[in-house]
């Protein structure tokens, strides 16, 4: 009998830790041996962003086919599925409640994930610095221990947005794109206290307020009552940093981002700027793109061609889109699916990372494609509203308030 293949996943966000979960779950012969590889300390490291919405036809198939729905129903929030849109003075244009689609928080779902796996499966503050080919296998470099390198047969990039793996695999694809859009998350911890108005028109759930020149300011509560929100324009590349001087991924000082904030939002209800001057911490989040603005040929031409050992690409690593359809973890987590089904028929391993990419691109490049919709109508400079609202009644009964009874006519 011959010894399994040692399959290194590296990134430990939630599709790395979903294809460690099928990969376990359904290695009934013992072909594969698993490890995920993560970067952050351990599992109680801080994970940033709002809660998810897992989708009826992708992340909502990965919990079934894990096995995961009791655990899962323990923590998503019913009453996150709660959205309701405004105009910048904050009349609210309509509301809808979404049953079918409860909010999860991140942290929630990490622990959901880590607590179905084998022990020992992750390998925490593991920080990849250098990838070397030695054979038929890759050895891969960690800081922690630059003496002994890790070696695996399969290599699995699912580390992000830029991505050493895809750098290593595909150096013909360029890094994300821009998509046209910046966006500043910021975050209030004590709601209750800071913005108790704008706490009780959230209803645990979320809202989005779209203003002029087609700006979006989108709130949302999380499990922990806190409240995350993000606001996002049209804007180049570099507008925040030759503006204001507040650069992407480096401290900044807290109260000048927020007089920023303040004159970007100019003209929005002054509950909309009491928020903006209560928040805790603002970061910026540009909005980019691989498989999005019809690049996906260019960027993918390439892909898996090189004569190299075992590996491919999965989630943001493989495909990140900005966030405004909720596409990112929803297809990573497809891509768990779509990717344990193949390496779990019987084929070798080459064949299929290549029937799973084929899959991945049609799949994401729909998915880009609804996030470009998305995207456009939140930031349309003429009408966002209207735009906006046709959008979401595709998705569900929206409940238009009196004066706006007519926008859909």
């Amino acid at each position: 009998m011959s010894s399994p293949k040692q399959i290194a996943i590296v990134g430990g966000g939630p599709g790395g830790l979903s294809l460690a979960r099928l990969l376990q779950l359904g290695d009934k012969t013992h072909r594969y041996d698993v490890k995920v590889y993560e970067r952050d300390l351990n599992s109680e490291a801080r994970i940033e962003g709002g809660s998810l919405d897992l989708h009826v036809g992708s992340g909502q198939v990965f919990i079934d086919r894990a096995e995961l729905r009791s655990a899962y129903e323990a923590v998503a929030r019913v009453d996150g599925g709660y959205y309701a849109m405004y105009t910048q003075e904050l009349e609210r244009v309509w509301h809808m409640a979404v049953p079918q689609h409860p909010e999860m928080d991140r942290y929630d779902l990490r622990t959901m994930l880590l607590d179905s796996l084998k022990p020992n499966t992750v390998e925490w503050n593991h920080h990849l610095l250098k990838i070397d080919v030695v054979g038929d296998k890759y050895a891969l470099w960690f800081k922690h221990n630059q003496e002994s390198p890790v070696y695996c047969d399969a290599l699995i990039g699912a580390d992000g947005a830029f991505s050493k793996i895809r750098a290593h695999i595909a150096p013909a694809m360029a890094k994300p794109t821009y998509s046209g859009v910046t966006l500043i998350q910021g975050e209030l911890l004590h709601p209750d206290t800071q913005c108790p108005k704008m706490l009780s028109r959230l209803h645990r759930g979320n809202m989005f307020t779209l203003g002029s020149r087609g700006r979006h300011f989108g709130l949302q509560q999380k499990t922990d009552g806190s409240i995350i929100y993000y606001a996002s324009f049209k804007v180049p590349e570099h507008f925040m940093e030759e503006k204001y001087g507040i650069h992407s991924n480096e401290q900044v000082d807290q109260a000048v981002f927020r007089l920023a904030m303040l004159d970007i939002f100019e003209g929005f209800d002054p509950e909309i700027l009491d928020v903006i001057k209560a928040t805790d911490r603002l970061v910026v989040r540009k909005a980019t793109g691989l498989m999005y603005r019809s690049t996906l040929e260019d960027r993918w031409t390439n892909f898996g061609e090189r004569k190299l050992p075992l590996a491919t690409l999965i989630g943001d690593a493989a495909h990140v889109i900005p966030s405004f359809a909720g596409q990112g973890v929803n297809n990573a987590m497809m891509d768990a699916v779509e990717l344990a089904e193949e390496l779990l028929k019987d084929q070798d391993c080459a064949m299929a990372f290549s029937a799973y990419e084929q899959r991945m691109l049609e799949r994401c490049t729909r998915a880009a494609q609804m996030t470009e919709v998305f995207e456009d109508a939140f930031h349309d400079e003429k009408d966002n509203i209207a735009t906006t609202t046709k959008m979401f009644a595709k998705v569900g009964p929206v409940k238009l308030d009196d004066r706006w009874k007519n926008l859909l006519d």
